[in-house]
C-alpha cells in the first residue's frame, strides 16, 4: 500500500540530507583554500608586543625617527651597511629631533655616541637627554651628525 504523506515526508527528507551534504563539503572545501593560502603565504609575524618591537617603538619617540633592522638586500641598495646589526632609518618626523640634527631616510646608523646601534637600551639611553653623535652611512659616505638635546630641539621647533 502506498501511503502518500509518508512519500512526501521520504522525499522531503533525502533533499534535506542532500542538501546537508552540500553544505558539508563546501565548508570543507573552504577549509582546505583557506589552509593552502594561508600554508602559500610566507608569514614573517612579530608581536608588537614583543621586547624588542616595544624598544623600537621607544627608540623611535625618543630620536624622532623611525629605525629599522637593515637586511643585505637593504644595505645593497643603499650603498652601505657592512654589519647584520646595523639600523636603516625608514621615517623621520618632522620638527623632531633626528630631522634637526639631518638624520635622512635611507641613513644607515653604524655608532650611537661610539656604540653599536644594535644594542637599543644604550641607544636609547645616550639620545635620551644628551645631546648625541651618529655616525651614518650615506650612500658610501660616512657622516657624523650631532643629535641635540630633548629640549634644545623642542626649542627649535
Amino acid at each position: 500500500m502506498d501511503w502518500p504523506l509518508i512519500t512526501h515526508m521520504s522525499a522531503a527528507d533525502q533533499r534535506r540530507a542532500s542538501g546537508n551534504s552540500v553544505l558539508v563539503i563546501v565548508i570543507i572545501g573552504a577549509l582546505i583554500f583557506g589552509a593552502l593560502v594561508f600554508a602559500a603565504r610566507q608569514l614573517h609575524l612579530e608581536s608588537p608586543a614583543s621586547p624588542h618591537a616595544r624598544t623600537l617603538l621607544k627608540l623611535d619617540s625618543t630620536l624622532g625617527a623611525t629605525l629599522e633592522p637593515l637586511d643585505a638586500q637593504s644595505a645593497r641598495a643603499l650603498g652601505g651597511g657592512s654589519r647584520v646589526d646595523e639600523m636603516v632609518v625608514t621615517s623621520v618626523a618632522a620638527g623632531g629631533r633626528a630631522s634637526v640634527a639631518g638624520l635622512r631616510v635611507g641613513d644607515v646608523v653604524e655608532q650611537v655616541d661610539g656604540r653599536d646601534p644594535a644594542d637599543l637600551d644604550a641607544a636609547i639611553d645616550a639620545i635620551s637627554t644628551d645631546p648625541t653623535n651618529i655616525l651614518v652611512n650615506r650612500h658610501g659616505s660616512q657622516v657624523s651628525l650631532n643629535v641635540p638635546a630633548a629640549a634644545r630641539a623642542v626649542a627649535r621647533s
